[in-house]
């Protein structure tokens, strides 16, 4: 198995599901096994991460409404959209992983939370403190 800092999208679609605590939806549906395979690369057929985002997506919009659900899955496009184009264009080889995960986090990630919540609290106003990093 090949180890790189750019993470995997099965594996941070199935983390982010897991974290966001929809897991035991996903088991009920009976893709629990499905998003396991696609975050180990033990099958890579792209339907099979459709049916994930999609079930996902949708109980979502049940449990915090539609726009919440678009919200989301719009971010979720731009995010595969993004990892897709960071694993085309950048030469990852000469960095190590543990100063590339960190780098990768500054320089990747956070711009990318950044420009989420920016575009979540416009188009769903709420209680997003100026300091949302702090949490890192």
């Amino acid at each position: 198995m090949t180890i790189s800092i750019i993470p995997k999208l099965g594996s941070l679609l199935r983390r982010i599901i897991t974290n966001a605590g929809y897991r035991p939806y996903m088991t009920k549906l009976g893709l629990d096994k499905d998003m396991d395979d696609l975050a180990l690369e033990a099958r890579l057929p792209f339907d099979l991460m459709e049916t994930i985002e999609g079930a996902c997506i949708k109980q979502l919009a049940l449990d915090c409404g539609d726009g919440w659900g678009q919200t989301l899955n719009q971010a979720w496009i731009k995010t595969k959209a993004s990892i897709q184009q960071l694993a085309q264009d950048v030469d990852i080889g000469p960095i190590s992983d543990e100063y590339g995960q960190v780098e990768l986090f500054k320089i990747y990630v956070i711009p990318m939370l950044s420009s989420f919540i920016k575009s979540a609290h416009s188009m769903h106003p709420g209680p997003i403190t100026e300091n949302w990093w702090d949490c890192f």
